[in-house]
């Protein structure tokens, strides 16, 4: 079924241009995470480079680069064994990680730190959560619900564990605004359903998913709830409580820290009923012999962890939660349970948006300036011109962003289009590299030859 894309009705700006504010923006009062990242490579005319795809990865923070470094370069690093060895070093690791496995769990406000499980990414997590629990829990004949915003990450593993266990796969449409929505969710929900699985903002579209009435709902009839925070935990407060989940992901890669690291958040009632999925190692075994070994359930962690890169996430971890400004949430009213978003994502967001409706014969898939809370994640496309096209041409000037389908192929043909272009901006971007990418795109827009449709 077709699925009637209201938001995109309407190229080269999917808003009214005779309602769109224009402001005068004091950068001054604007705040961002100005020190601590990674420098730019200049250009040969002396400009710097501007990496906009942060929604793929983020620049690591200074702070996260040092403590990768201090780790390996620190005495006797190399020789310390969480969990296996009783010397000091290892006790000291071993203090350091669950220090680290703390500041996690303080960023989505979870309850204990055993809800943390460290992983090789958010990638590994849901397979880790796909393998353990949907191995335990999914029989043939229930049903997973995922959306078609989902990365390819939150789309594969729940095919694969259906195909084992017997159970059914079924899809929740975005809604015409560019979300998911209750009233959708309503209509492909079930007493069969076991599971729900989605994103709580989108890696294309950058529009923020009401996740707690997902959840809410979900409940009322007794359905687990993963929600992807990969992108959400950039840029918003993700509090698991208030949210209702069972389990939640994030990656290393996405909260400026070093690659090959992320988590699984599992509540503590869920987790304990889980069978351990990874064996082997220390701290899983309350007793090991030839006959057989006694395995604790919720353990699904195995073996030495990723330690430089969990510790590196930590120090990442501590600057966000220290840079983020939010407005005050109204206590009454509609939006009262309305996303928080960063003040300075949310500004950038709007800007890129009205901005971009200047540019002639573009069609942006992400809603408008005036919908719910966003993040300023944006594909476009234009009008007879490859995305591969795009990003070539502004590779050329030093403007780095993304083309193609961005692991969602299914969201792009729920959109119609083969591949599109997007770009993310970050806390360490400027309303001036708003306006430097619009500018140096109506550029590459005027360069390129005009289709007979074109006006």
């Amino acid at each position: 079924m077709e699925t009637n894309l209201g938001f995109l009705t309407s190229p080269a700006g999917v808003w009214s241009k005779k309602n769109r504010r224009r402001r005068t923006v004091d950068t001054a009062k604007t705040v961002r995470i100005e020190q601590g990242t990674v420098h730019e490579s200049s250009l040969e005319d002396g400009a710097k480079s501007m990496y906009l795809d942060s929604a793929s990865r983020s620049k690591p923070f200074q702070c996260s680069v040092d403590a990768l470094q201090q780790f390996y370069t620190r005495e006797n690093a190399y020789v310390a064994n969480v969990g296996v060895c009783s010397n000091t070093l290892a006790k000291e690791l071993a203090f350091e990680i669950d220090q680290a496995r703390s500041c996690i769990r303080s960023l989505i406000n979870g309850d204990s730190e055993s809800e943390i499980v460290l992983t090789g990414g958010a990638t590994e997590a849901i397979n880790i959560l796909a393998m353990s629990w949907g191995s335990s829990f999914l029989q043939a004949g229930d049903e997973i619900i995922v959306s078609t915003m989902e990365h390819h990450s939150n789309i594969i593993p729940w095919q694969m564990i259906a195909e084992r266990t017997g159970a059914k796969l079924k899809f929740l449409n975005i809604s015409p605004k560019g979300d998911l929505q209750v009233k959708n969710l309503a209509k492909t929900i079930n007493p069969r359903t076991k599971l729900l699985a989605v994103t709580h903002v989108s890696h294309v579209l950058g529009s923020v998913n009401d996740v707690k009435s997902l959840v809410d709902y979900a409940k009322c009839v007794n359905v687990k709830v993963l929600v992807d925070a990969c992108q959400s935990l950039p840029y918003m407060k993700v509090d698991v409580k208030q949210l209702g989940c069972d389990f939640l992901v994030g990656s290393g890669n996405k909260l400026f820290a070093a690659g090959g690291v992320g988590f699984l958040y599992v509540k503590k009632s869920v987790l304990k009923s889980i069978p351990a999925f990874l064996t082997g190692g220390e701290s899983m075994f309350s007793n090991v012999s030839l006959e057989k070994s006694a395995i604790e359930c919720g353990r699904l962690e195995a073996g030495f962890p990723p330690a430089a890169q969990v510790l590196a996430l930590a120090s990442s971890v501590q600057k966000l939660k220290s840079s983020l400004v939010f407005e005050s949430a109204p206590a009454v009213g509609p939006m009262r349970n309305s996303p928080q978003v960063d003040k300075h994502s949310a500004l950038l967001s709007q800007i890129l948006l009205e901005q971009l409706s200047d540019v002639p014969r573009i069609t942006v898939y992400s809603p408008g300036p005036d919908s719910r809370p966003r993040v300023p994640i944006c594909a476009f496309n234009v009008d007879g011109t490859d995305a591969e096209v795009i990003q070539s041409m502004l590779r050329e000037k030093g403007i780095y962003i993304s083309a193609g389908t961005h692991q969602a192929i299914p969201l792009h043909r729920e959109l119609g289009i083969e591949s599109s272009v997007r770009v993310s901006f970050s806390h360490y971007n400027t309303v001036d590299d708003v306006a430097r990418f619009t500018d140096t795109l109506k550029l590459a827009v005027d360069e390129l030859p005009r289709s007979r449709s074109s006006p």
